[in-house]
């Protein structure tokens, strides 16, 4: 929720590579549930903290919001979730590049037997790029 100034500030002294983003007019807070929304609370109208993965297309595929602002993430907890995001989107690029291509062909056969058999490779790298993932798959 800080300012974008206040971020671009953050971002500048501590060489920051990835983007934040800042809600201070709290129109995405509550559409995400990160928004403490009791009016009884000493945080009322505050952001929670909250940890969000998206993809290049602007996906949400992760997220995290605490309840409380003292508990932080395990960093560890946040890496588990990159894999598991980037298997996710792998297989989905490999179901789509695969489908694509077998029905181009007129072929039947399940979509995983193709890839482990290695066809439809070329198609999973074009979907890849299409998708904006690195080699690797993370996000």
């Amino acid at each position: 929720m800080d300012a974008p100034s206040v971020l671009a500030a953050f971002v500048k002294t501590n060489d920051v590579k990835h983007l934040l983003l800042s809600d201070a007019r709290r129109q995405m807070l509550p559409a995400y549930g990160a928004l403490v929304t009791d009016d009884k609370s000493p945080l009322y109208r505050y952001g929670k903290r909250a940890y969000f993965i998206l993809d290049r297309r602007g996906i949400v595929r992760w997220m995290k919001i605490q309840d409380n602002p003292l508990n932080l993430l395990n960093p560890e907890e946040v890496l588990q979730a990159l894999k598991r995001v980037a298997a996710s989107v792998d297989a989905e690029v490999v179901d789509l590049a695969t489908r694509a291509r077998g029905e181009a062909a007129g072929e039947d056969e399940p979509v995983l037997a193709r890839h482990q058999r290695g066809l439809g490779l070329e198609a999973v790298e074009a979907a890849r790029v299409l998708l904006g993932l690195d080699v690797d798959g993370v996000l």
